[in-house]
């Protein structure tokens, strides 16, 4: 991973930031995109003297397509490439379907799929129009694949979150079918991990949150370096990571 571009959104806490610091000390520079851009800029405070890669923050709120824009056009002025982008942004909303009001539901589409889209456009079409390669990560989770069945006296705790991340599936293998037809060597690697310790978890049923096993977000971000150091001829499309119980 030395002194390769790598982009990473939701990048101020939890999965997003571990990933900034661990690439980081393996020589890459590291552009983080998040609202909390001070929280970006402090992740360097985790870096020894002798790393030779950088975390740039960058204020980016993925709700706005401008401020994506923006960022992306920064990357392609000061670094002249993107090598690897891992789209990690997203929202957990847990209201029930026949309760939710509207507006919550676009917000958590809007985040969690069209910012997604959004950015994964940019990030291919950065990465094609210069080094012509690349390694798209799209940080998902085992709720886009399946949803466990929950006891009748517990209160269902994920609301329309798992249809969010079951689009980012479907979105990871439409895209890797365009990018095999326009014969462009760019990998897309799904990556879904059971629950992890991050601040994201005090929106879950907190008696369900205690009785499950969970990940730490460096086993995620271990996933991450594997996926990303295979050879070439090695493409990963999906990565599925549970705890053990």
């Amino acid at each position: 991973m030395e002194g390769k571009i790598v982009c990473v959104t939701g990048a101020s806490s939890g999965i997003g930031a571990d990933i900034c610091v661990e690439l980081a000390k393996n020589g890459s520079i590291v552009i983080g995109l998040a609202r909390r851009v001070d929280k970006i800029t402090e992740l360097n405070e985790r870096l020894t003297d002798e790393t030779t890669g950088k975390i740039v923050g960058i204020k980016c709120d993925v709700e706005n397509q401008n401020e994506i824009l923006e960022a992306f056009a920064f990357i392609r002025r000061e670094y002249e490439r993107l090598d690897v982008f891992i789209n990690n942004a997203g929202i957990l909303m847990t209201s029930f379907i026949t309760e939710d009001d509207p507006e919550n539901i676009r917000k958590l589409f809007e985040v969690n799929v069209i910012a997604s889209c959004v950015c994964l456009k940019e990030a291919v079409n950065l990465m094609k129009v210069t080094s012509g390669k690349g390694h798209v990560i799209i940080m998902n989770s085992m709720l886009g694949h399946r949803i466990p069945d929950i006891p009748p006296n517990m209160r269902p705790p994920f609301g329309l979150y798992p249809a969010s991340k079951h689009a980012l599936l479907a979105l990871a293998q439409s895209l890797r079918q365009e990018l095999s037809y326009l014969k462009l060597p760019i990998k897309i690697t799904s990556i879904s991990p059971g629950m992890v310790e991050t601040e994201i978890l005090s929106g879950f049923n907190q008696q369900l949150v205690a009785m499950l096993p969970k990940l730490k977000v460096e086993d995620v971000t271990e996933a991450v370096k594997y996926v990303l150091n295979t050879p070439d001829r090695v493409r990963i499309d999906d990565m599925l990571i549970m705890p053990m119980m």
